[in-house]
């Protein structure tokens, strides 16, 4: 039905929402981290990613990529960010550890 059809696309609309909020949440942190970065301030930069590439932000950021991204090439795009995202994580461990 009609009243079917409009709830379903409402129920997208209101989850793709939820998950624009994480990608702007993972936007202002990489944001803060460059910031921290240009100033040589690797404690901060490592505090704002969190112990691990597990947080629940980075679950949040990459079930919205999941979401948001339906072609191969948007697929291929979230893998690269999500590889580069694990060497900064290692990045700041390594730095975390000496």
């Amino acid at each position: 039905s009609d009243r079917k059809k409009r709830l379903q696309r409402q129920g997208v609309i209101s989850s793709s929402d939820k998950e624009k909020g994480y990608l702007q949440e993972l936007i202002y942190k990489l944001s803060k981290v460059g910031q921290a970065l240009e100033n040589d301030d690797l404690t901060a930069a490592s505090s704002l990613l969190g112990p691990s590439t597990n947080a629940d932000w980075v679950k949040n950021v990459n079930a919205a990529f999941a979401k948001l991204s339906t072609s191969p090439e948007e697929k291929t795009e979230v893998d690269n960010f999500n590889s580069s995202l694990t060497s900064l994580f290692r990045s700041g461990m390594k730095f975390m550890q000496q």
